[in-house]
């Protein structure tokens, strides 16, 4: 039997091959911070939701997904199998990781009946060099009792229908996944604001562009500096700016789809909207998932 590494997303799988550390790997490539997380569903039903999401976002083609939902039942289906001697887990300790942890763990908890280790890092993956990797892999831990039963616990909370249960998790000790409370602390913050609709992203979208119109890759810069643990792409961010050109709150310099050099500026609808004088649900359904909580 051989190992399986199983980590976020191409860059760290691809540094892995790199450090010719023996074993089977798998990208995990979601962005579970956008769109449904609903519960009720299986591993393989969620993955094949979350593919359709992706492909509406317009984040990967339609075929190109299937390729990954193929792979990912490939390797599902030899996890239940008990085809592998050892799952190692290379995690970091963003929102977007954390969230991709606790569900990995959530999942295996009833797939897998083998040694479970975890690589986490306090810092990005792929700010290691391929030659870090072995100290890394040679430095991962047991992952404990705790820390299973804790990614359960917050996931199923992440999946629920209402906001609540998320919340109650973060008055439980959270301390045996270390970086898990200041990401869900984050993730909560996308929560649309009760007086203006809009979650932390767009408010700062907002008030970056008050300040002065901007390309989308220079506004992108300066939202990437406001956040401690950096979590979000630039493909998720324009798809969430052109959300709010779409909603009038932001005025785009061209009709096509937003990229870096497109132009921005704020509307005078969305300086209402920041300065708590409108709510954006007054303008456009809110049409936000966040895990299992959908705000129309």
């Amino acid at each position: 039997m051989t190992c399986l590494h199983i980590t976020n997303g191409d860059v760290a799988a691809d540094l892995i091959r790199q450090a010719q550390i023996d074993g089977q790997i798998m990208p995990w490539r979601d962005v579970l911070h956008e769109g449904p997380v609903p519960a009720g569903l299986d591993i393989r039903a969620l993955r094949s939701l979350r593919m359709q999401f992706i492909a509406a976002a317009g984040w990967a083609s339609s075929d190109l997904l299937a390729e990954h939902l193929k792979a990912f039942n490939a390797i599902l289906d030899a996890i239940e199998t008990q085809q592998f001697s050892e799952i190692v887990l290379w995690f970091e300790h963003d929102l977007y990781d954390q969230l991709q942890l606790i569900e990995v763990l959530d999942m295996l908890a009833t797939l897998f009946d083998g040694q479970l280790t975890l690589v986490q890092t306090d810092t990005f993956l792929t700010s290691f060099a391929a030659t870090d990797y072995p100290a890394l892999f040679d430095a991962r831990e047991t992952v404990s009792e705790a820390q299973q039963a804790l990614a359960q616990q917050v996931w199923q909370a992440f999946r629920a229908p209402t906001m609540e249960p998320i919340i109650e998790c973060l008055n439980c000790d959270l301390s045996a996944l270390p970086h898990l409370y200041a990401s869900l602390l984050r993730w909560c913050e996308e929560f649309p604001n009760p007086e203006t609709g809009l979650s932390r992203t767009q408010t700062v979208i907002l008030a970056q562009l008050a300040e002065q119109s901007s390309e989308a890759s220079r506004l992108f810069g300066r939202y990437q500096q406001q956040e401690e643990a950096k979590f979000m792409g630039d493909t998720v961010f324009f798809w969430i700016v052109q959300r709010l050109v779409d909603a009038g709150v932001v005025a785009a310099a061209s009709t096509a789809a937003i990229t870096g050099e497109t132009t921005l500026s704020i509307t005078a609808l969305g300086e209402k909207i920041l300065n708590r004088r409108c709510h954006l649900q007054q303008i456009t359904p809110l049409d936000t998932w966040r895990g299992g909580t959908y705000f129309r």
